[in-house]
């Protein structure tokens, strides 16, 4: 959905533009400005906005994208089993994903050859001159937030890394405009849609002074509530056994 078409339903529910009638770029701008706070705002709640991007990746270059003598052209690529995106020493000078959906090779086929994520101990490495597409790789987060990834075997020539994970939106992203709206149409996931919109009205009913309808606070609360359930992974964690009446040694958490 656009966000200009979020900002504008939500200024329909408070009766501000009625069906039909379009906002003013002064309440474009307002909108706006709210509505990239409001991102942060859940973004740093862990409340992540995120979007699905496609990103390709050639070979690496032997030499670092970080080193001065870098250029992107004319330095030798070669794969490797292990490739890390971001921060001075990594191999790819672009912003670590924050979290990996998908990982594929396309060769000149076209075909989507899909790497499984497995977990570091179900890895199991491939003989290295043994030629083949990565059928397996793990993922991991490095301490300085870079992103590493770890494939079963070395990839092979001529075949395109693709990686597709989500990346948070940030007020940079939301300044290309046709007319008065937004020209990429973002890839909510689940909820946000509805949460934004109806947060976005109570927000904006502050800033133009009219009541809040108490149907929107509910359905803003309900829908968060939602999105947070929705956001909830399964943990085991040990345990000291004396702390508890039992011989469990582990127990479910949810964050």
């Amino acid at each position: 959905m656009l966000v200009s078409k979020i900002i504008l339903n939500a200024h329909k529910l408070l009766g501000i533009v009625t069906t039909g009638e379009d906002i003013s770029t002064d309440e474009y701008n307002d909108g706006l400005e709210i509505f990239n706070d409001m991102i942060s705002h859940f973004n740093n709640q862990n409340l992540l906005c995120a979007q699905s991007v496609d990103s390709e990746y050639l070979a690496p270059s032997m030499v670092s994208p970080f080193d001065p003598n870098y250029n992107p052209t004319n330095n030798t690529r070669a794969w490797k089993r292990k490739i890390k995106i971001g921060t001075p020493d990594g191999d790819y000078a672009k912003t670590p994903p924050s979290e990996v959906e998908m990982i594929y090779f396309l060769g000149s086929s076209s075909d989507k050859n899909i790497v499984n994520i497995v977990s570091q101990e179900l890895l199991v490495p491939k003989k290295q001159d043994i030629e083949g597409i990565p059928s397996q790789a793990v993922v991991t987060k490095g301490e300085d937030n870079s992103v590493i990834i770890e494939f079963d075997r070395i990839p092979p020539e001529g075949y395109i890394l693709h990686i597709i994970s989500k990346y948070p939106f940030v007020s940079e992203a939301d300044t290309s405009r046709v007319e008065y709206g937004l020209t990429d149409d973002l890839k909510l996931n689940f909820g946000y849609n509805k949460l934004l919109k109806y947060s976005l009205a109570i927000e904006l009913s502050f800033l133009y002074g009219v009541p809040i309808p108490k149907l929107i606070i509910e359905i803003a609360d309900a829908t968060l509530l939602e999105i947070k359930q929705n956001n909830f992974r399964p943990k085991d964690m040990s345990i000291d056994s004396t702390l508890v009446n039992s011989n469990r040694r582990k127990t479910k958490l949810f964050s």
